[in-house]
């Protein structure tokens, strides 16, 4: 969570262009030869499992009020 997200973003040798985009990263992987590999999927994985209930977002506005550490 937050102020995680920022600090492990620091820790990464190369990232997403999403996490490089936000500055932060909600996921990492250690790579075989060392260093970390991160990213950040939160938003992602949101709309993908909205869109697999039949949400189309193309044209869509949204607004996001007091979600957890972010809100």
């Amino acid at each position: 969570t937050v102020p995680h997200k920022f600090a492990a973003h620091a820790l990464c040798a190369e990232v997403t262009a999403a996490a490089a985009r936000v500055g932060s990263v909600n996921l990492m992987r250690r790579h075989p030869a060392g260093g970390w590999f991160g990213a950040m999927t939160d938003g992602d994985a949101c709309l993908r499992s909205l869109c697999s209930r039949g949400f189309r977002p193309q044209g869509a506005r949204a607004l996001i009020v007091g979600a957890g550490g972010a809100g």
